[in-house]
């Protein structure tokens, strides 16, 4: 098993998904869910060298319009949407979110490891 952390800026980089690209000959990739504490476990991977690209939440996604609605009901399903938010995803270097540019690398091995990042400019 992998698992760790990724920080930018003394930061979580929370709420995205990790995909992690085997740099062997098939080029397998495997995409890991990163925490709202930025972050991961992956359970599984075969062993070999990754590259590891940072793909960030997308937004708003299913979020309901309440244009039209009765002030009273749109304010109570605000108030729903409120309550289930989460912290924002901070914004990181577009370097990491490209296999062609991210530097960020790990080796699994048969053991369990651990692997933190602190992204940098």
């Amino acid at each position: 098993m992998v698992s760790g952390k990724i920080t930018y800026k003394g930061q979580a980089v929370n709420g995205g998904t990790l995909m992690m690209v085997n740099t062997g000959d098939k080029g397998e990739s495997t995409n890991v869910p990163l925490t709202q504490e930025g972050t991961y476990r992956a359970a599984d991977l075969p062993e070999g060298e990754y590259k590891v690209v940072i793909q960030p939440a997308s937004g708003t996604a299913g979020v309901p319009s309440t244009k039209g609605m009765d002030p009273a009901k749109a304010a109570e399903i605000k108030s729903k949407i409120d309550a289930m938010k989460t912290a924002a995803t901070i914004t990181i270097p577009d370097k990491y979110k490209k296999v062609a540019t991210t530097d960020l690398k790990l080796t699994v091995g048969k053991t369990d490891q651990t692997f933190d990042f602190e992204l940098k400019d």
